[in-house]
């Protein structure tokens, strides 16, 4: 009897761990469960990769994907439910063209004993692979790692898959490389820090809670800053409404986590808030994006603090979440139109992305209706 028949898949392969499988490359939510193995060995939607080979436009994003580094209840980091074991390597042909023998690229990473996997990519011209890791939990320490290796050797990869959740779209190689007994990585690059974290000499309580959430996020390299609209701007806001320039070290404290971290960049968007930031101070956002990576306060520092500071006034929300009338009531009129140029100019850079939040913000609309 030919138990390979019988046993498709290699019993002991490192690769047999479930994974996430989502709808298409825009549906986050109701994952389901696949076996990361019996995903890489499907031919299931090889036609339609083929399709995409030929020139076809508009069938990548209609491929089912998964999430190789683990299971989620969502897509996105806060949701991870267990991890893999694997991290994902990119690596695209448009930004490794200085790269003579490319083409023999497949071959040559075959001979890393830590690759598990290895094949091309959905469009063909670009490939990427899966490394088994020692530490799940160091996930980001050990893609750094990686991504220095490849670096070395003067490859370079999409710093993408550093973030737990990242997704890759079926692709369809038969010829693939596999290696079911993969060693595991054991080798991470240590936790990056841009400076220690300057704490206030006499703190009020909204820097000790700031400084716990802070020091716990650097503890565990978490990234609260995903979104530029929904977390970087408004924390940096927060900061530089509550703390003024002291907040800028907060702020690189909490952005140096997101792969695409530049200190020059930070420090220019956190010269925007402390410009445009206006009346009292609100540290929401910033507790709110923590709490949704279970990073408390009250839970790091033992006890809810009792409050050092005046008690604020009732405009609380973002800026561009209130109406003109409420702004213009809570800042005077001056700066509340400087405000109205602020969020204008914003949303004019943005004008080809229909969905981008600003268009339909109240304090935009109610300002064009007042003054048609």
């Amino acid at each position: 009897m030919n138990y390979d028949n019988f046993f498709p898949y290699p019993m002991e392969s490192i690769l047999n761990v479930l994974v996430s499988c989502f709808r298409d490359y825009n549906t986050a939510s109701k994952p389901k469960e696949i076996i990361l193995l019996k995903w890489l060995k499907s031919d299931k939607h090889a036609k339609k990769v083929q399709a995409i080979r030929a020139g076809q436009k508009g069938l990548k994003p209609t491929l089912p994907a998964i999430t190789p580094s683990g299971v989620f209840s969502y897509r996105s980091e806060s949701s991870l439910i267990s991890h893999s074991g694997f991290i994902q390597f990119d690596i695209d042909f448009k930004q490794n063209t200085h790269i003579a023998n490319y083409n023999e690229l497949k071959e040559q990473i075959a001979n890393i004993p830590n690759v598990a996997y290895c094949g091309l990519s959905v469009s063909g011209t670009g490939y990427w692979g899966l490394i088994p890791i020692a530490y799940p939990e160091r996930h980001r320490q050990h893609f750094d790692y990686v991504e220095g290796c490849f670096k070395q050797y003067g490859i370079i990869i999409d710093p993408a898959p550093k973030n737990v959740a990242s997704l890759r779209g079926y692709s369809y190689d038969p010829v693939a490389h596999f290696n079911h007994q993969a060693e595991p990585l054991s080798k991470y690059e240590p936790g990056k820090k841009v400076q220690c974290l300057i704490k206030a000499a006499d703190p009020t309580s909204d820097q000790n809670m700031v400084e716990a959430c802070i020091d716990e996020i650097v503890r565990r390299g978490v990234d609260i800053t995903t979104s530029y609209l929904q977390d970087w701007l408004p924390i940096g806001s927060n900061f530089a409404a509550t703390f003024g320039e002291s907040g800028r070290n907060y702020f690189h404290q909490v952005s140096q986590f997101h792969p695409g971290y530049n200190q020059h960049e930070t420090n220019q968007q956190y010269d925007k808030c402390l410009k445009n930031c206006g009346g009292p101070g609100d540290l929401r956002t910033f507790f709110a994006r923590c709490n949704v990576y279970g990073i408390r306060y009250k839970e790091l520092l033992g006890t809810e603090p009792e409050s050092t500071e005046l008690p604020k006034p009732e405009l609380q929300k973002e800026f561009y979440l209130h109406t003109y009338s409420e702004l213009e009531a809570a800042l005077g009129r001056a700066r509340a139109v400087e405000k109205i140029n602020y969020y204008q100019d914003l949303a004019d850079q943005n004008k080809s992305c229909k969905s981008f939040i600003l268009h339909t913000c109240p304090l935009l609309m109610t300002y064009r209706q007042q003054h048609k």
